[in-house]
């Protein structure tokens, strides 16, 4: 048989991954105007050989040579119906249409041809409510849509009806007798008997390939099934047949599918195409995403890095009991001394006063009653003030320090016993007592006319207007820049692995390879609708910080846009990564959050990284976002632009992390191209 008669042509191919041998010196050709009946158990190297013949993967040795050389000239059906369910079966076949570049008017008469032919349910039906049987016609005509020259179906007749069966056989007789080639495998090993030269493969080897009627001859029996049992139990036929298969002796290059070109717009349009009717499919997934950042904005504002408020303490004062609590509402104290105070109730009251201001204050009157409050959680802690505070304190404004007694001075101090627990409510307590009690004293020494009083009157620190930020500063706003870049950077890495891997599972991804789509038109037409969706949820988050709760933005907003899009893209570029490593979308999944959790512990928003052990302190700054977090605290809280250090720097390694993680999950995909089964 000349090449020049060959469609397909496969010589001594081998293919294996790890230890296993999936296909062992395979020589297979297909003549030009033919049906090829590609035969075999399930396992037995069949999809593998298809996709090796479609270049979805190389061989380890040997040659494969098609007369073709154009992707748009072969049409493929997986064996899995590689469908979007959300897809209207006129949106399937527009969407495989406009990929190979088909006009309106000619994918409108294909459409109807394929309609008749296949007996297609009505155009506006959803494929997620055909039957099996229909979904599978739905993408056979998906396969022949742009009426390739090469035609390679893989199980295109599962769970169709009988009678339709026969008519897809009879349309693809007539097909072949139009200048189609069609490869075709199938479980229905008598229907093969349409073909004009059928292959029989066992273990990756092909036992014979011949005409069915010859082969029932040779093997002298009456069904294929037969035929194929009989082989696979005599060893010498497999050897035979895998040394004496008709091979052309004239040495051709191996050619091998391409594109006219690695970047179409029309291939990226008809990708655009699908992800959009996708999301008008799903419109209460897009909803949650579009309120999601809404959502967790004022959640995050409402509830997070805020002061705490009113929390209980207690107050147990000997100077007053619940016989005599009704002082704190007398005119006078009984007890003035030498000092004319304007105060003139019980020092406890106004201390009290002054506590209840920002705590829940609560009036205990046994030391165990106070104490079982804060080991059952009622209370926060307690102050304690002795039976003679009132008389101790005013000694104190009355008298120099050394003229004090040390009675007198244990008598005016107030005894903290508290929960400390929680490491920053028990420290926000503290500070807030030390406050309160720098209040009690400053308004007791104006009372009593001794304000200049040094001793007992006045703190030895005076602190100056801020350079940065204001005097009672909100750890909400110091945490916004990690939370918020800690939202962007997880939600477009699981939206883009989310989206990359349910269209592997389903199949859809690789038979989009297999028609044309090149990986950056894949990348391409995900981040034209990321970046819309992107944008929405930008606007939404920042107007609830930035504008209903009035958060402080010293700096220029575009460039926290700006820096914003270049997290997201190591986003986008760490959730192709993911989609490379792992088959599985639960792997994905926890590879995602755990990555999502280092950026966030990492971002400043638990906790400052100066606090950090010094061996994280040393290799944080090359970390992804952490970079871009100091970037905008310093546009946010300081105003600086982009040519400062601090700025310029994090959006270098956004930079660098994109193309970084780009070039590995390319390389990785190159790899298990090379060495690994999906």
């Amino acid at each position: 048989m000349e090449a020049e008669d060959l469609m397909v042509e496969v010589s001594e191919a081998k293919k294996s991954f790890g230890n296993k041998l999936v296909l062992d010196d395979v020589n297979m050709c297909v003549q030009m105007n033919s049906i090829y009946g590609l035969l075999g158990p399930s396992g037995c190297g069949k999809t593998i050989l298809l996709n090796c013949l479609l270049g979805l993967r190389p061989l380890d040795s040997g040659r494969i040579r098609l007369a073709v050389d154009n992707r748009k000239d072969v049409g493929y059906m997986p064996q899995e119906i590689a469908l979007f369910k959300e897809f209207t079966i006129k949106e399937v076949l527009r969407f495989y249409g406009t990929l190979f570049g088909l006009s309106k008017d000619e994918m409108k008469t294909r459409m109807a041809e394929l309609t008749k032919v296949l007996e297609l349910p009505e155009w506006n039906k959803r494929v997620g409510s055909l039957s099996g049987g229909e979904q599978r016609r739905v993408s056979f005509g998906a396969a022949l849509v742009h009426n390739p020259k090469l035609l390679v179906l893989d199980e295109p007749t599962v769970g169709v009806d009988p009678i339709l069966s026969y008519s897809i056989w009879q349309y693809l007789v007539k097909l072949s007798s139009t200048g189609r080639t069609i490869i075709i495998t199938t479980h229905y090993i008598e229907e093969a008997r349409n073909a004009h030269k059928i292959g029989l493969m066992r273990e990756g080897r092909l036992l014979c390939e011949d005409t069915p009627e010859n082969i029932l001859i040779q093997q002298q029996v009456q069904t294929l099934e037969e035929a194929f049992l009989k082989l696979s139990q005599n060893k010498e036929k497999i050897e035979y047949a895998s040394t004496n298969m008709n091979k052309n002796t004239k040495e051709t290059p191996p050619l091998t599918l391409r594109n006219n070109e690695m970047f179409n717009w029309n291939r990226v349009k008809a990708q655009i195409m699908k992800n959009i009717i996708w999301m008008k499919r799903n419109t209460v997934i897009m909803f949650f995403l579009l309120l999601l950042p809404a959502m967790q904005s004022f959640i995050y504002s409402s509830s997070f890095g805020r002061q705490p408020i009113k929390l209980k303490f207690i107050i147990l004062s000997d100077e007053i009991s619940s016989s005599t609590s009704d002082l704190c509402n007398s005119y006078r104290h009984p007890y003035a001394g030498d000092l004319n105070c304007t105060i003139a109730k019980p020092f406890t009251c106004q201390y009290a006063q002054i506590l209840n201001e920002t705590f829940d204050v609560v009036y205990k009157y046994s030391y165990t009653e106070a104490k079982q409050d804060i080991e059952q959680n009622k209370a926060w802690g307690m102050v304690y003030i002795q039976p003679n505070f009132t008389e101790a304190v005013i000694e104190r404004l009355n008298l120099n320090m050394h003229e004090l007694t040390d009675e007198t001075i244990e008598t005016s101090e107030v005894a903290i016993t508290m929960d400390m627990s929680n490491y920053i409510i028990g420290n926000f307590i503290k500070q807030q007592l030390l406050d309160d009690m720098k209040k009690f004293i400053q308004e007791l020494a104006a009372s009593c006319g001794v304000t200049s009083h040094h001793e007992f009157g006045k703190s030895p620190l005076k602190f100056m207007d801020p350079i940065f930020g204001g005097k009672n500063p909100l750890f909400a706003h110091s945490g916004l820049p990690g939370f918020f870049c800690s939202f962007c950077f997880y939600f477009t890495m699981i939206f883009t692995s989310g989206a990359i891997m349910m269209e592997k599972i389903i199949g859809t991804l690789e038979r989009s390879m297999a028609a044309g789509m090149t990986y950056l038109e894949v990348v391409t037409a995900h981040l034209c609708v990321q970046i819309v969706l992107m944008t929405f949820q930008k606007i939404i988050m920042y107007s609830v910080f930035y504008y209903y709760f009035d958060f402080p933005m010293l700096g220029d907003p575009s460039q926290i846009f700006v820096l914003l899009f270049s997290i997201e893209a190591v986003g986008i570029a760490y959730g192709f990564l993911l989609t490379e490593l792992f088959d599985s979308d639960r792997l994905v999944s926890y590879a995602g959050i755990g990555g999502t959790l280092a950026v966030f512990s990492l971002g400043g928003i638990v906790w400052p990284l100066q606090g950090a052990h010094y061996l994280v302190r040393s290799w944080v700054w090359a970390f992804p976002v952490s970079p871009a977090v100091d970037s905008y605290k310093n546009i946010a809280s300081k105003g600086y632009n982009f040519m400062h250090p601090t700025v310029y720097f994090g959006f270098l390694s956004c930079i660098f992390w994109t193309i970084g993680l780009s070039l590995i999950s390319y390389a990785i995909a190159k790899i298990r191209k090379y060495h690994r089964i999906f």
